[in-house]
């Protein structure tokens, strides 16, 4: 009574993971994005310090609400 049936939990359960680990890899994306404008900036030189500095602010706020990326991609980016 009440039960979901064995094959139907895990199937559920593939699908959230499924769904979590799309919405990473969107996150990853994003983040990957902002790291290259920022490089971009830098490249660009000190002529453009005001526009660096509201870039960074902006990016700041973008990463923090970019959310989890998958686990393995910290490891892979940290070493690079």
């Amino acid at each position: 009574m009440g039960q979901i049936p064995r094959r139907g939990l895990f199937a559920q359960r593939k699908q959230a993971s499924g769904e979590a680990d799309a919405q990473r890899q969107e996150n990853l994306a994003a983040r990957v994005t902002l790291c290259e404008e920022l490089e971009q900036a830098i490249a660009i030189g000190s002529a453009c310090q005001l526009n660096i500095g509201q870039l960074l602010s902006q990016s700041a706020a973008s990463w923090r609400s970019a959310g989890a990326v998958p686990p393995y991609c910290i490891w892979k980016y940290s070493q690079a």
